[in-house]
């Protein structure tokens, strides 16, 4: 029996949500990238329709949202999402109760550098999750 895929948004195209972009697009999930040039020329083979310009044209109906973007750039997203969205950041720095207007939220900090030129040499790599509730 096959495993169900995910539908994930991704807010931020730089090094982080690029290589989760393509981790999770390459697994088969249905990953939606929220880049502020709305293109994804950079990630071969991903389709340009999931690509959006701004986190409120993301569909509501979504498994995971990673926000992988600058810390100081969270306030500017949180009022755009659909609170019933699970959003985790991906920060070492912040504390997830941030999120905590959403139903289910959480830090999700890969222990991985990520330069989005530089192919991943180990795509095995930790990853420490911490959770509002167990969802």
């Amino acid at each position: 029996m096959a495993e169900a895929n995910l539908r994930i948004g991704i807010i931020g195209a730089g090094d982080v949500g690029t290589h989760l972009a393509r981790l999770f697009f390459n697994a088969g999930d249905e990953v939606f990238l929220c880049t502020s040039d709305g293109k994804a020329d950079f990630l071969s083979g991903f389709p340009n329709e999931k690509v959006v310009a701004e986190p409120k044209m993301l569909p509501d109906n979504l498994d995971l949202v990673l926000f992988t973007r600058r810390d100081r750039d969270l306030q500017l997203v949180l009022d755009a999402l659909d609170k019933n969205n699970t959003l985790v950041h991906c920060s070492g720095s912040m504390d997830m109760n941030l999120l905590s207007s959403f139903n289910h939220y959480g830090v999700f900090y890969p222990l991985q550098t990520f330069r989005k030129e530089l192919a991943l040499s180990n795509k095995n790599f930790p990853v420490f999750i911490e959770a509002s509730d167990e969802m």
